[in-house]
C-alpha cells in the first residue's frame, strides 16, 4: 500500500477482472478484503464500489453474473473496514435491459466505461462521501508567510 500521506481517500474497485477469468469468489472476496484493510490501515478512507455490469461483454456469462451478483452482495454486506460502499452497479445499470450498461456508459465493448459513464461513477461518489477538508495555517517559510485569500487560493506576502 503506498504511503498514507499520499491522500486521505482510496477508492477501491477491483474484481471484474477475476471473474471473467473465473477466480474463484472467495479469492477475490479476501483480496479485496485485504485492499480494504490495508487502506484502513494505512489511515485512508476507504472507498469501496462494488463490480459494474457487462452483460453482452465477450467474457459474460451467466455464471459469472451469478458469481458477481455473490460478490456484490459480499461488499454491500460483509466486508469490512470499508468507510462508504458504493453501488455502481446500480448506477450504470440499464433499467430496461437488466445487467447490461446504459448505452451512454458503453465504450462500446460492453464492459468499459465512457467518459460519461466514469463521470457518473464519480458524481455517485461525490454524491456518497463526506468530504473533509483540511487546511494548514498559517505556513511559515523563512520570511514568507502563506495565506488563504477569500477565494480559497494560496498567495505569498512577504513577512
Amino acid at each position: 500500500m503506498a504511503n498514507a500521506n499520499a491522500g486521505e481517500y482510496c477508492v477501491i474497485w477491483g474484481g471484474i477482472n477475476d471473474l471473467a477469468q473465473d477466480v474463484p469468489l472467495a479469492t477475490i472476496q479476501s483480496n479485496l478484503q485485504s485492499m480494504y484493510s490495508q487502506a484502513k490501515a494505512a489511515g485512508w478512507i476507504a472507498i469501496a464500489n462494488n463490480i459494474s455490469t457487462w452483460k453482452g461483454s465477450a467474457f459474460w456469462t451467466s455464471g459469472r453474473q451469478a458469481q458477481q451478483d455473490l460478490l456484490n452482495s459480499w461488499i454491500a454486506t460483509t466486508a469490512t473496514d470499508v468507510d462508504y460502499k458504493i453501488d455502481v452497479f446500480s448506477v450504470l445499470e440499464d433499467p430496461s435491459v437488466p445487467d447490461t450498461l446504459l448505452p451512454a456508459y458503453n465504450s462500446g465493448d460492453n464492459i468499459h466505461l465512457s467518459i460519461a459513464g466514469y463521470n457518473a461513477v464519480g458524481d455517485a461518489i461525490c454524491a456518497s462521501v463526506t468530504f473533509i477538508q483540511t487546511i494548514q495555517e498559517p505556513s511559515f517559510a523563512g520570511n514568507l508567510i502563506a495565506t488563504r485569500s477569500t477565494t480559497g487560493s494560496r498567495r505569498n506576502s512577504s513577512g
